[in-house]
């Protein structure tokens, strides 16, 4: 594990300067997506085995997962840097299975976890609607449960916080390269 999270700051690093990482786009998505079932795995467990280590790996992978969306989309860096990330984004999302992961995460009752995997999934559903004029359906179909069975809480709070970021992300017609939160 310990490998995995030098891995993800060094591709955070990276992705802060705005150049490829030394490693293959299907190996920096490869990465992330064993640290996403790694930490899926370790939750469904529901162990004291959970360490903050483990929190603290998905938690960096949540935001590399943003970064590589943000950077994809931002209009400093080069098309090669864009190219490379769309790729990594288009692999990680392939056949919604990402995102249906993700709203695994949505059934735990850590408010700090449910409100960044929420942002992770806002900024791909705003990349995906700016790209192909269509939001993912993993995603609508989860803000519809939660509309329908959630009272006031936290889950549903969440829920009107990325369907608003979404909005506004569409509305602003810019995609992700300014972070609003």
């Amino acid at each position: 594990m310990d490998v995995l999270i030098s891995d993800l700051h060094a591709v955070f690093s990276v992705l802060q300067s705005g150049v490829i990482p030394d490693m293959s786009a299907e190996e920096l998505a490869i990465s992330i997506s064993s640290v996403v079932n790694h930490s899926l795995n370790t939750l469904i467990q529901s162990t004291p085995s959970v360490t903050s280590k483990d929190t603290d790996l998905f938690c960096l992978c949540l935001t590399v997962i943003g970064k590589v969306i943000a950077s994809q989309s931002s209009k400093s860096f080069e098309q090669n840097v864009k190219d490379f990330y769309e790729y990594v984004i288009k692999r990680l999302f392939a056949d919604s299975s990402l995102m249906q992961e993700l709203v695994h995460f949505l059934k735990y009752q850590d408010r700090f976890l449910f409100h960044l995997t929420a942002k992770c999934m806002s900024s791909f559903v705003i990349y995906d609607i700016n790209i192909n004029r269509d939001s993912n359906p993993v995603w609508t179909a989860m803000l519809v449960e939660t509309f329908k069975e959630s009272g006031p809480g936290y889950k549903l709070d969440t829920c009107l916080w990325s369907l608003t970021r979404v909005i506004k992300g569409i509305l602003r017609g810019h995609g992700l390269s300014k972070q609003d939160d």
